[in-house]
């Protein structure tokens, strides 16, 4: 209980593949630090047989460490099936520390997390500030390669209703039904618009953010 969950972590970091079985292991003890530091440790060594095992702590815990550590391990993982998982999580916890790591690890998961985390950095310092750097964002990517004024507008027209969370899952929801949203051979969008239509997800500004700036990115990642 004191160093476990440092030599989990160490076996992570420093790709020891001897070490997988007693990470498999520390994933049902009683040391909470222990078993947050192997669901990470397991993902960075890419243990895809203990996916599952991680995905069944995460959806059943209500343990805030737990949740922040798979949510991590998850994003680790890379596979775009478990972004519904992931936004689950956002009505199981009301910390805000949950919340910020389940909606980072959800952009990670949506391969823009070099973008995402800076916006969303200004969002929690103000949510002004934040929908700012997304509307400079737009202007930017408009310069580099114009969009046509429909689909630009899928992409303004939630930041312009943010404020109102009926107005924003509609327009929203209109522009997640438009702005191609995949990651691989996965579509997203019904993942997505299944989380916005959720009252306690939808209203959650949070959340109402990560849309906005999903459309927004995806919206200029294709030509």
């Amino acid at each position: 209980f004191t160093t476990a969950h440092k030599a989990a972590e160490l076996i992570g970091r420093k790709r020891i593949m001897e070490g997988v079985e007693v990470l498999r292991r520390g994933l049902s003890s009683p040391d909470i630090f222990l078993q947050g530091k192997c669901m990470i440790a397991l993902a960075r060594l890419g243990d895809n047989d203990s996916r599952t095992a991680i995905e069944e702590i995460f959806v059943s815990t209500t343990n805030p460490r737990l949740l922040i550590h798979g949510a991590a391990a998850l994003e680790l993982y890379g596979d775009p099936g478990c972004l519904g998982v992931l936004l689950e999580a956002l009505e199981r916890s009301a910390s805000r520390y949950v919340r910020d790591e389940v909606i980072l690890s959800a952009a990670g998961v949506l391969q823009m997390a070099d973008t995402f985390y800076p916006l969303y950095q200004g969002f929690l310092a103000g949510p002004r500030r934040g929908l700012a750097m997304v509307t400079d964002f737009v202007a930017e990517h408009q310069e580099q390669r114009r969009l046509p004024p429909p689909t630009l507008n899928l992409v303004t027209a939630p930041l312009a209703q943010f404020g109102d969370p009926a107005a924003f899952r509609t327009v929203a929801a209109h522009g997640l039904r438009q702005v191609p949203l995949a990651v691989g051979d996965t579509t997203l969008t019904d993942t997505l618009l299944q989380a916005l239509e959720r009252p306690a997800t939808g209203e959650l500004d949070h959340y109402r953010f990560l849309v906005a700036v999903t459309l927004a990115f995806h919206a200029w990642r294709k030509p």
